[in-house]
């Protein structure tokens, strides 16, 4: 079943991986100039650090990287009645290094971070979650997750463990809502389960988890665009496999792994509608 524990397992190491890059960018920057730096963590709902939770794993990995790279940190809860541009001015104003910008909810507080960017430029913006939206400030960095790759690792784990056992072979997946991003992860999961296993019948229902600090401290935080992150630099992945899953079965999640990697096999980023 690929449902929420499953997508949050994914993304788990992905949201860890973009904000300790960020912070060990930081560091270098703040050895020149002989403070200590100060980076934010903006949301517009201040979850506990739950490893469970897509928001808490976010403020999971701001926690660790503030205390890995020794920089001073801040979360700040916007009103979401009011959006985020004005937390994100103040924060500006009070001359914070680097604010990570959690959760969008209206194309607003997309505007917001361009707006509030372009008139504080001494200050960088990282944008953890955003839509697809390629004309960021000079000093915005967005974030393009390719999570489709570990689900397509997980579907092919699923379909050449399911062949292995007598019986008809059948893989399903739970999404929460029949949403685009959903979506991607139930796409590459039947896509993997059908690589391993040709004629495997798939079910779908809907039921109703840092680099980019390490990059920005050591100077080599690139803003204007987006940030990739996949399987190739190690962003994204499955977690921790079963050890019963049979050695053969992982040579062979290896090799397809690694044809991911090199662009042999193209992953589907949705699903196709009837």
């Amino acid at each position: 079943m690929l449902g929420f524990p499953t997508f949050v397992v994914i993304c788990r190491a992905a949201a860890l991986a973009l904000v300790a890059a960020a912070t060990c960018a930081m560091g270098a920057s703040g050895a020149e100039t002989g403070r200590q730096l100060r980076v934010a963590y903006v949301t517009d709902f201040a979850a506990a650090p739950d490893p469970h939770d897509l928001r808490g794993i976010a403020l999971l990995g701001f926690q660790r990287a503030v205390k890995d790279f020794h920089v001073v940190g801040r979360v700040v809860q916007f009103d979401p009645k009011q959006g985020a541009e004005p937390t994100l001015t103040l924060l500006a104003r009070q001359r914070y290094d680097l604010t990570f910008v959690g959760d969008f909810r209206s194309k607003l507080d997309v505007n917001a971070v361009n707006a509030v960017a372009r008139r504080f430029p001494s200050s960088s913006f990282v944008i953890t979650d955003p839509p697809l939206f390629k004309r960021w400030a000079k000093n915005v960095q967005g974030s393009i997750w390719h999570v489709e790759q570990p689900a397509y690792l997980a579907g092919y784990l699923a379909g050449a463990m399911e062949r292995r056992r007598p019986g008809k072979d059948v893989v399903g997946s739970v999404g929460g809502f029949p949403l685009v991003p959903v979506d991607a992860f139930i796409a590459c999961f039947e896509a993997g389960a059908r690589h391993a296993n040709p004629g495997i019948t798939v079910l779908r229902k809907y039921a109703y988890g840092f680099d980019t600090v390490q990059a920005l401290v050591q100077g080599r935080l690139r803003t204007g665009g987006n940030a990739v992150w996949d399987l190739r630099n190690g962003a994204v992945g499955l977690g921790r496999i079963s050890p019963r899953v049979p050695r053969a079965v992982l040579r062979e999640l290896d090799r397809v792994r690694a044809q991911i990697e090199a662009g042999r096999i193209t992953v589907p980023t949705g699903l196709a509608r009837s």
